[in-house]
């Protein structure tokens, strides 16, 4: 008889091997584990949906256990091609083939296709795809190409959705100025942001506007001034701004000149002469009348003929 090896830990089923033994003797001996107790190790379920159910097929359901690697593969079939992953209706990858770690709990995750559109010109065409399109855009110019050193460079930033999808939490960031929104945008929408910045020194300030989203790319464009020192006359005052230095001082409106004229007068209109101008002379007789020697009743008669001369003249006069 032979003895079976003892295995530590293990039982053997047939423990002594008796009869005839010879070197051809075969004798197959099946060991238990002393004590076996189940592991615990719980699972979780994946499982895998088409949608429409005739677009393609999935593969990589199953049972996983908590942080294990999995990986799944949508195949489109005939006339279809794959669009996305969605899990509880939102997008978790726009890639056939997609990988995560498991979590603690059952997933249920549709693959989600679509028709191709034919273009070949015969036949029935598909519909065009509905797929959705994340795309934006940024640009960013400056109001004015030259400015003083002290003044503001002010810039215009447009963002525009590009898409045919809603993009939601969009940030616009431009350091310089310190902007930094979070914005919303329907398909097609833009929107405008007007900055300005002092300039401090002369020589060229370029700046640099970004915009930000999770499914759109990362955007971001940049404007420059050209920035120029201030200038002084001989007078000591500053030239104007390099807006209006060289506009051309407007024009006064020409005077209208106004020619008066005298009416002429009618050959036949009689003439006024002008009336003669009294003379009137005024002798002044002086108060104290000079010793003549003439009486006085001599003199009173001397006045009288000398006021009656005046009165003869003034007539002629006349």
């Amino acid at each position: 008889s032979v003895e079976s090896p003892e295995v530590t830990g293990y039982t053997p089923d047939i423990e002594t091997v008796s009869g005839t033994i010879t070197a051809d003797t075969e004798v197959t001996v099946t060991y238990t584990a002393d004590d076996t107790k189940p592991i615990d190790d719980p699972t979780y379920t994946v499982l895998l949906t088409a949608s429409p159910a005739n677009g393609g097929n999935v593969t990589g359901f199953g049972k996983y256990s908590e942080n294990e690697s999995v990986t799944i593969t949508a195949t489109a079939k005939e006339g279809y091609e794959f669009k996305e992953w969605t899990l509880d209706g939102d997008v978790k990858s726009t890639d056939s083939t997609h990988n995560f770690t498991m979590p603690a709990k059952d997933l249920t995750l549709i693959a989600v296709f679509e028709e191709e559109t034919s273009g070949d010109g015969g036949g029935t065409t598909n519909p065009p795809s509905s797929k959705n399109t994340y795309e934006m855009s940024i640009e960013k110019t400056a109001v004015q190409d030259e400015v003083f050193v002290g003044q503001d460079a002010e810039f215009e930033i447009v963002v525009t959705n590009e898409g045919n999808t809603r993009l939601t939490n969009i940030t616009v960031k431009d350091d310089m100025t310190g902007l930094n929104e979070t914005i919303n945008l329907n398909e097609r929408q833009s929107r405008t942001f007007k900055v300005s910045v002092k300039t401090e020194e002369e020589g060229t300030l370029t700046n640099t506007a970004e915009a930000f989203h999770d499914h759109a790319s990362y955007e971001k464009d940049s404007a420059s001034v050209n920035v120029i020192p201030v200038l002084v006359d001989d007078e000591g005052t500053p030239e104007s701004s390099p807006d209006t230095k060289d506009k051309e001082p407007k024009e006064e409106p020409e005077k209208e000149e106004i020619e008066i004229k005298d009416d002429p007068i009618p050959k036949d209109t009689p003439v006024k002469e002008k009336p003669e101008t009294e003379e009137i002379y005024d002798e002044t007789v002086p108060l104290d009348l000079p010793d003549t020697g003439v009486l006085p009743i001599e003199l009173f008669y001397g006045l009288g003929a000398l006021v009656s001369g005046a009165g003869v003249l003034i007539s002629k006069k006349k």
